[in-house]
């Protein structure tokens, strides 16, 4: 049996840009999410997303896996904003935000496809590439 391949978590910004044709970013986020999609189709990798983000009947979606967010991801990433704010860090983390990165530790996922830039402060790997 083979190992399970990476994910990638498609993240609202990217979600945004791609569904949207007058989003600034569209064009790149097409480009990325049809090669993404090509390394879907050879196993390469696994498409993920927040299940609040997309929507089942979304035909654009349909290789995408979606995560459900639990009640316990939520409590997890409030926590996460207010340890952010008490520590006085650079990045002010938002609830949304922060909630990705709580689905993405708890799922072990580390490659991120996103348009926001503050993922960047965090151990991850972005696509598209900036």
């Amino acid at each position: 049996m083979s190992p399970t391949p990476p994910t990638v978590l498609l993240e609202r910004s990217f979600l945004l840009a791609l569904r949207e044709a007058s989003h600034a970013d569209h064009g790149r986020a097409t480009a990325c999410y049809a090669g993404l999609v090509d390394d879907y189709g050879s196993h390469r990798i696994r498409l993920r997303a927040r299940a609040d983000l997309v929507d089942a009947r979304e035909e654009l979606f349909a290789p995408v896996e979606r995560i459900h967010v639990a009640a316990q991801y939520r409590r997890a990433a409030l926590r996460l904003v207010q340890q952010f704010s008490s520590e006085g860090m650079a990045l002010a983390l938002d609830e949304d935000t922060a909630l990705t990165l709580v689905v993405m530790r708890r799922e072990r996922i580390l490659r991120i496809a996103t348009f926001d830039p503050r993922f960047e402060a965090f151990e991850l790997t972005i696509v598209p590439a900036a």
